[in-house]
């Protein structure tokens, strides 16, 4: 409750996460596209990043806009209530305007244990363009398999 010259005003919130059947699962997550089941039965979503800032050696004009290659890709989980980003830094590509397109990761699927495996998506012909990004943008237009441990949370792409 607040006063508010004089008068009480009662602000009664709705819990946005159980609106009208609707249950959120994940929050905060950077441009999400696939997901899946792991083989444990976590959620798993792709997220494609934002791409990069602006920067002499990893941007280029394609249809018109300017594009940032970036490593804001991830791959984020729910498992047992928890949500986490279980891999860090992936190729992502992004134009500079409000509304961006994006480019990066894109789906994800397992195969057993130690079988993860993401599409790092583009949107243009990859061989003419990814040189273009500069360094670490070899991985944009390819699937990566993804391995477990210490390596599965930070992917290491520049």
């Amino acid at each position: 409750m607040a006063v508010i010259g004089g008068a009480v005003l009662a602000i009664q919130t709705e819990q946005p996460s159980a609106r009208n059947g609707v249950t959120i699962v994940m929050r905060g997550l950077e441009n999400p596209r696939g997901m899946a089941i792991g083989p444990e039965g976590a959620l798993y979503v792709v997220e494609a990043g934002k791409g990069g800032p602006e920067g002499p050696d990893n941007c280029q004009v394609l249809r018109g806009l300017k594009r940032c290659f970036g490593t804001t890709g991830a791959l984020t989980r729910v498992w047992r209530g928890r949500q986490e980003r279980v891999a860090t830094r992936l190729p992502s590509v992004s134009d500079l305007t409000a509304n961006p397109e994006v480019g990066g990761p894109h789906d994800v699927s397992f195969f057993g244990r130690g079988g993860t495996f993401i599409t790092i998506g583009l949107g243009w012909e990859p061989v003419s363009v990814r040189a273009g990004f500069g360094p670490g943008a070899e991985a944009l237009g390819t699937l990566v398999q993804v391995a477990p441990g210490p390596s599965h949370r930070d992917f290491g792409w520049h």
